[in-house]
C-alpha cells in the first residue's frame, strides 16, 4: 500500500505537468486556427494583402488533422489556391476578368463557409460577401501597382517620363524676352 502512496506522490505532479501541457496544446492549435479564419474574414476584401495571402498559406499545415472539418477545409483551399494559381487575365477582356474575379470570390466564400462551419461560427454567405471597402483603398489597390510598374520601366530605360514647363514672372512688370526671371 506504501508504494502506491510514494508513486502516486512522484507521478501525480508530472501527470499534472502532461496534462497541463496537452491543455496549452490544444488551446494553440484552436487560437491558430481561429486566426487564420478572423484574418481571412478581416482582408476578404482585400485577397492580395499580405496577412491575406500569410493566413492562406498557414491553412494546409494548421488544418493538418485527420478529421472531416479539417479535410473539408484543406479540399476548399486547394480550390482556392489552384484559381489563384491561374494568371490574372490583365491583357484580355472586361469579361474574362469578371469571370476571374467572380471565380475568386466565390472560391474565397466557399473556403470561409466551410471555416465558419468548422467553428460553429452561425456565418452564412451573405454575411462573406458583405464588407467594407472604401473607394479610396480599391483606387491605391490600382493605382500603387500602375505607378510601381511606370517607375521600373523608367528605371530599366524602357519608360517615358513626361513634363510640362510653365514659365512663371516674378513680377508682373517682367519680361520674358529680356531673360530676367
Amino acid at each position: 500500500m506504501e508504494w502506491i502512496t510514494i508513486a502516486a506522490i512522484f507521478l501525480g505532479p508530472i501527470a499534472a505537468v502532461q496534462v497541463q501541457k496537452f491543455i496549452e496544446r490544444t488551446t494553440a492549435e484552436k487560437d491558430e486556427r481561429r486566426f487564420i479564419f478572423k484574418t481571412l474574414m478581416r482582408t476578404r476584401g482585400n485577397p492580395t494583402s499580405r496577412d491575406h495571402v500569410d493566413a492562406l498559406n498557414m491553412i494546409q499545415f494548421t488544418f493538418s488533422n485527420n478529421t472531416e472539418a479539417d479535410s473539408a477545409v484543406r479540399r476548399k483551399w486547394e480550390i482556392y489556391l489552384n484559381h489563384l494559381n491561374i494568371p490574372y487575365p490583365i491583357n484580355e477582356s472586361e469579361a474574362s476578368q469578371w469571370d476571374w474575379n467572380s471565380k475568386q470570390r466565390r472560391c474565397s466564400t466557399d473556403l470561409l463557409m466551410v471555416l465558419a462551419k468548422a467553428f460553429d461560427y452561425p456565418i452564412d454567405e451573405e454575411h462573406i460577401n458583405r464588407f467594407y471597402a472604401p473607394m479610396a483603398l480599391v483606387k491605391e489597390s490600382v493605382e500603387i501597382p500602375a505607378i510601381r510598374e511606370h517607375v521600373l520601366k523608367l528605371l530599366q530605360g524602357n519608360g517615358v517620363l513626361k513634363t510640362h514647363t510653365t514659365l512663371v514672372r516674378r513680377n508682373p512688370g517682367d519680361s520674358y524676352a529680356s531673360g530676367q526671371l
